[in-house]
């Protein structure tokens, strides 16, 4: 049995495909793992693969050369090696990193060194790696195809397969592997199999004798013919080049176009490199045995595929949004919906990427001064790495800086009609002028179609989820529904995102104002001057607030730069970093500063044009307090501003009594997803309070319980002049107002399940499902079972509003808790959760019914009539005819009004209960039973464990043991935390 025996093909392509799958988990995984030290901006994610690419092309050209010197039989067993020694590699990349990332930490930005850094880190962790990954299409084209001549076209299907294992891996790694493994399963999983593949093909032809190549005698005679590599392989060497460059550049257009039409999620690079190299794959398997298509062809193919691509993109948000609007949002709609897409994106680029999928195999065989088909495969596929290389560096970054979506894809029409030109002049010279005239023809189609409108490129559409009346009446009808009287001021598609800001006309002038601004970034609204204002300066005004002494502010995100002028007004704040990841910030700035007082031109904002997390790592900095506002967790690179490693870096770079403050907004969130950020914030924050404005909750995190300290600073800044101005333009009247906002939430009910960190990341793949299935949970029932209601009973004891009111001795603004924890909507005491729920919301209302002469409902009139004379009495009169019944339902009613706004009398309850101390029947053990529940509910701990005391022995032989380890078992779990009086 020969190494090119046709019966080995068959398991050779099934090894090809494995390895293919594996180079792609790589890739992703070794991209996540880089990204923890050098930040998530473009500049480190296209270094990284860049690298990656660079690897691969130098792997294909050695090992290509390598295919000339070495017998079949050689070369099988030392691709073996090759596999076996990435998957070595792997390993020591997981044992490095989790060993030794600690002490790297992260790296400097300095420049440049900051750049040779990151270099140098990517090349010592994964170049060698790559570079033996580029052994696999030469060798094994080599062992199996033997010289030109003998086997046209097994090396495309080769090609094919190893690219269909490399899409496999882009899909599942980004959408199952990661998000339900995480980073180190995911990336060992990839090692076993590269590990398994080199065993069992060098164990398979190792004791296998060398004989007589006669494909060694073909290459001495080749060896003799002296033809000039510059001379004739030059042009197939260039073409590959450029096609790498107009490949990849292209891909990174349509994630951009992707991005804004169905939203800029991380699903999305997953979901289109997939697609890509699918196609790839299918381009080099179909074309390849149809030889009617010679080279020219196939670039008309191509430059035909990028006309219809290019008339079809100022359609894709429009299109794409019929499609959406096709399924309902349920679970089994999101995955026909997924598919759906990857469907779409299928037939969308079908021509233009089947067709460049089909161009390499051509060059292969077209290269006739190569001395063996693995050598051309090394120089055409190390050619067009080397050009997707340029690709990732100058299409899919660099150029951004200087030009926008429109003029880029003009650049890769010419590239592509420059490469056929050189097909025609130098390669194949066709005898048919027509053949030379076609790619022409198509170009000049191109240059004639209408032109991209910004107007319809730079708004997404893509959170409208069901059909109105304007659905089917056209894309103009759709965008003029939902963009009325609007206008473009500043439009940039920068090296990171796209950004847009746009103007709107304001009818109901909330602050004044005749219109607002919003930036828009990828086609989504990301701040808003006018609907967002409140909550932009909350997020400014609460750590400046609750935090004393003169220091530095850091504030992750510019946005519309109203959290930073909220900060700039207090004087305490000596300066404020402005951390922004999006170089563009800048030049459009000075357009928000009619809403921020003047942020652009305050000499206080010290700008950090870099990634977040990176900048925090590096920096020696210590703040008085941090403010994040990320984008919506399913927004593409955002979901590490929520990970406990990011978590945990703000807290070093705090003061020891500096706070953390962090925007989340709870529309397309679920239940599931807000627990998870909740559970790893508070993993990192020994205290975390919940504040809500809307469908806005700002999460405040300290190393140190805010109480008596933090509010004396509130008291004495509340009042500044300015602070007050600004806190009143945002109807924020009173202290007891603002702290009227926090939601009262034990942690014990986020504190469960996982948490999400750099190496399990969950959370974007969870939100951008939320997105799909519109979740919006109501915060406390959402997070609230109806049997742990009790914990929120508790915690509102230590509520910032309950310690104010107690050491401020304020009267009680029940008007302005009402409009706080209300929020202005009409109040309904829905049966049975009102009785139980604690919100300021609720006990404002009840508050108002006890104290303001308000009119209860009439359905819970008698409850109220109960509490009027339970908070009147003076609790005296003998109790000796009341029975157990009476004195149950005096207790459920205890437990039910009590709270930080109506505070009840502990004595008095006890007085009413004393008819259950009279002997030790069931009944009267039942009551005091019932007793203890509601003084442990209600956070009286000290008196609850003395009943505990006393019911445990009375109740001996009398009353189940279960009961008293209940209570045991609650009053563990609860207190004691703060005592009530």
């Amino acid at each position: 049995m020969t190494v090119q025996s046709k019966s080995e093909r068959p398991t050779i392509l099934f090894i090809s495909f494995l390895t293919g799958f594996t180079a792609l988990l790589y890739e992703i995984s070794w991209q996540k793992y880089l990204t923890n030290i050098m930040g998530s901006d473009s500049r480190g994610t296209t270094l990284t693969l860049a690298v990656f690419l660079l690897g691969l092309g130098i792997g294909y050209y050695l090992f290509g050369k390598l295919s000339l010197h070495k017998g079949s039989r050689s070369l099988i067993r030392t691709y073996g090696v090759m596999e076996g020694l990435i998957g070595v590699w792997g390993l020591l990349f997981l044992l490095a990193y989790h060993f030794l990332s600690p002490s790297i930490g992260i790296l400097p930005l300095e420049q440049p060194i900051g750049i040779l850094y990151d270099l140098l880190l990517v090349v010592i962790a994964i170049g060698p790696a790559t570079i033996l990954m580029g052994a696999t299409l030469p060798l094994l084209t080599q062992c199996f195809c033997g010289v030109r001549h003998e086997d046209n076209t097994f090396h495309a299907t080769l090609y094919a397969v190893n690219t269909a294992g490399a899409g496999i891996g882009a899909a599942s790694g980004g959408l199952l592997f990661l998000p339900l493994l995480g980073l180190f399963p995911t990336s060992l999983l990839a090692v076993f199999l590269n590990l398994l593949v080199g065993a069992y093909v060098y164990l398979k032809y190792r004791n296998e004798e060398q004989s007589a190549d006669p494909h060694q005698e073909k290459l001495a005679d080749k060896e003799k013919e002296n033809l000039s590599l510059f001379k004739h392989a030059l042009p197939h060497t260039l073409v590959a080049f450029l096609i790498g460059f107009i490949g990849l550049t292209l891909q990174t257009l349509i994630l951009r176009i992707a991005g804004i039409s169905i939203g800029p999620s991380e699903t999305n690079f997953s979901l289109i490199v997939a697609v890509y190299i699918f196609l790839t794959a299918f381009g080099a398997w179909y074309f390849i045995k149809r030889r009617e298509l010679t080279l020219p062809s196939l670039f008309s193919l191509m430059l035909l595929g990028l006309l219809l691509l290019y008339i079809f993109v100022p359609y894709a948000p429009y299109l794409l949004y019929l499609l959406r609007v096709q399924f309902e949002s349920t679970l089994s709609g999101f995955y026909l919906y997924t598919a759906a897409l990857f469907l779409t994106f299928m037939i969308l680029l079908a021509l233009p990427i089947t067709a460049l999928g089909s161009i390499l195999p051509r060059l292969v065989l077209a290269t006739k001064t190569t001395k063996t088909i693995g050598e051309a495969v090394g120089i055409i596929y190390g050619a067009n790495t080397l050009g997707s290389v340029l690709g990732a560096f100058l299409g899919g970054y660099t150029l951004y800086a200087y030009t926008d979506l429109p003029e880029i894809y003009w650049l890769l029409i010419l590239l592509t009609l420059l490469s056929s030109e050189i097909v025609a002049l130098r390669i194949t010279r066709p005898t048919h002028k027509f053949l030379r005239v076609i790619p022409l023809v198509f170009a000049v189609l191109c240059f004639a179609a209408p032109g991209w409108s910004s107007h319809y490129l730079q708004f997404g559409i893509f959170r409208e989820r069901s059909v109105s009346k304007e659905t089917y009446q056209g894309r103009a009808a759709v965008y003029d529904s939902l963009l009325k009287g609007s206008e473009v001021k500043y439009h940039n598609d920068s090296t990171e995102t796209s950004v847009t800001i746009a103007e709107f006309e304001e009818e109901d002038k909330p602050y004044g104002d005749s219109f607002s601004r919003s930036i828009i970034l990828s086609g989504k609204s990301d701040g808003n001057t006018a609907g967002d204002r409140r909550t932009m300066r909350l997020l400014g005004h609460l750590p400046a607030l609750l935090t004393s002494g003169e220091g530095r502010a850091a504030i992750v995100g510019f946005g519309t730069g109203m959290t930073a002028g909220s900060v700039l007004l207090y004087p305490s704040v000596s300066q404020v970093d402005i951390i922004e990841i999006e170089p563009s910030t800048d030049d459009f700035a000075p357009l928000f500063d009619f809403a921020n007082g003047g942020v652009s031109k305050n000499k206080k904002v010290n700008w950090i044009f870099k990634d977040a997390y990176r900048y925090l790592g590096a920096t020696e900095s210590r703040y008085r307090f941090i403010v994040s506002q990320p984008s919506n967790p399913w927004m593409a690179g955002i979901e590490r501003l929520y990970t406990h490693e990011f978590y945990q870096l703000v807290k070093e770079k705090l003061l020891p009594d500096g706070v953390y403050v962090h925007w989340l907004p709870l529309h397309d969130l679920s239940a599931e997803s807000i627990i998870l950020i909740l559970h790893t914030l508070h993993e990192v924050f020994p205290e975390v309070r919940i504040f809500k404005n809307g469908f806005d909750v700002i999460l405040l995190g300290s190393n140190q319980p805010l109480k008596e300290a933090a509010l004396a600073s509130l008291s004495s800044q509340f009042t500044l002049p300015r602070v007050k101005e600004d806190l009143d333009e945002i109807q924020i009247p009173s202290i007891q107002y603002l702290l009227g906002l926090e939601q009262w939430i034990s942690p014990e009910l986020y504190d469960k399940g996982s948490i999400h960190t750099l190496l399990r990341p969950r959370l974007s793949t969870l939100a951008r499902r939320d997105f799909f299935l519109n979740k919006t949970a109501q915060l406390q029932l959402a997070l609230t079972p109806p049997s742990d209601w009790y914990l929120n009973r508790i915690y509102a004891q230590n509520s910032l509003l309950r310690i104010w009111l107690t050491s401020s001795h304020e009267p009680l603004e029940v008007k302005n808790l009402l409009a706080a924890g209300c929020g202005g909507i009409k109040i309904q005491l829905i049966e049975p959760n009102w009785r139980y729920l604690r919100s300021v919301c609720r006990d404002a209302a009840i508050a108002a019914f006890l104290m303001k002469d308000v009119q209860p409902p009439a359905h819970i009139g008698g409850e109220i009539a109960w509490l009027k004379e339970f908070y009147s009495e003076s609790g005296t009169s003998p109790m000796a005819d009341k029975k157990s019944e009476d004195v149950r339902k005096d207790i459920a009613l205890f437990m039910q009004f009590d709270s930080p706004l109506v505070k009840l009398s502990e004595k008095k309850l006890l007085w009413r209960a004393s008819p259950c101390f009279r002997d030790n029947s069931e009944a009267n053990l039942m009551c005091r039973y019932e007793l203890i529940h509601a003084l442990i509910s209600t956070a009286r701990f000290d008196e609850a464990t003395r009943q505990l005391k006393t019911l445990e022995r009375d109740a001996r032989g009398i009353f189940s043991p279960t009961k008293v380890n209940q209570l045991t078992a609650m009053l563990k779990r609860t207190g004691p935390r703060v005592e009530t009086k």
